[in-house]
């Protein structure tokens, strides 16, 4: 199969490892594989062990391969909101010939130029996310190919990770055999995927409730503002219910999964068994307390996040 025009995606979480395999046809991409491995080496969704983490995500691209009928050599890897910052800058450039359109080269410069920036020494370039162009002083220009000027400056954000989270990363990646295409911010990522021209212009938080961490990040004029990282997440819920009923947290992830509602109000009085850690019958719980209690953490998670 001809791999021009697929595109690979690598998610990696607390709990699992995500392959998620696209091919671009007629404007509009179409899954066409997936692979999920559980996460090993990985710590709230940072490499902690390399070999191991690299393992995982070998497994997960076969299984992808497998589904999609193709061989895999590339992809582009998300890096979670842990520990990012972003930080306003602003490059210029001056521009040889004024008779010259400016063009894609002439943006890749300012960009650059703005990502010159004194950093911490464990600190490293992620990105750099333009919010607007000036061009000889005109400014609020969202492109500035095709124009003409003397003087190119942008306005932007400039986002910045530790160096050992991101080398990890790589180093993991290339570990398992893969090319690292590139590298985005999940949060960022997400929202241009959810999130339609109107939310992402007029201002927008996305949740990303993930197991070991959740994760809310503000959008707003296309842009990546702001991003808040609360250290609970689907985990908490498991272990909360494991708790109350006695259980052990895989009969709990079990339940929540099968029985469970975020809104209690939405659960039926149905009962369903529970096996309880040293007893030899199954106790009957009821889908709404079930819910009672994933309700708590959940409103617990948000208020923090909402208070931040």
């Amino acid at each position: 199969m001809d791999n021009s025009g697929i595109y690979v995606g690598l998610d990696i979480g607390t709990t699992s490892i995500k392959v998620i395999v696209a091919e671009y046809v007629k404007g509009q991409m179409n899954v066409i594989g997936v692979g999920r491995e559980p996460s090993d080496g990985v710590n709230r969704g940072v490499i902690v062990d390399i070999d191991k983490a690299s393992i995982a995500i070998k497994r997960a691209v076969e299984s992808a391969e497998r589904k999609a009928n193709i061989q895999i050599h590339d992809v582009v890897a998300g890096i979670p909101a842990n520990l990012l910052r972003i930080e306003p800058v602003r490059g210029m450039i001056a521009i040889s010939d004024s008779s010259r359109e400016i063009g894609n080269q002439d943006v890749v410069e300012v960009s650059n130029a703005a990502s010159v920036h004194n950093l911490p020494p464990e600190q490293e370039v992620v990105d750099v996310l333009p919010d607007e162009f000036i061009v000889d002083g005109f400014d609020g220009i969202k492109d500035p190919r095709g124009m003409v000027g003397v003087r190119l400056e942008m306005n932007g954000g400039l986002i910045t990770g530790p160096k050992t989270i991101i080398h990890n990363l790589k180093s993991a990646i290339r570990q398992a055999g893969l090319g690292l295409v590139d590298v985005v911010v999940s949060p960022l990522a997400l929202g241009r995927t959810i999130l339609n021209d109107g939310e992402q212009d007029f201002g927008t938080i996305t949740l990303d409730l993930g197991a070991g961490q959740s994760t809310a990040a503000v959008i707003h004029d296309h842009h990546l503002k702001y991003t808040f990282v609360e250290q609970e997440g689907g985990q908490f819920v498991t272990k909360d219910i494991s708790v109350v009923l006695n259980t052990s947290l895989d009969n709990a992830e079990q339940i929540k999964q099968q029985y469970g509602y975020a809104v209690a109000d939405q659960a039926s009085s149905d009962a369903f068994p529970v096996n309880v850690v040293g007893q030899n019958e199954p106790v009957a719980v009821t889908e709404k307390y079930l819910s009672e209690i994933i309700e708590a953490r959940m409103e617990q998670i948000l208020t923090n996040i909402k208070n931040n």
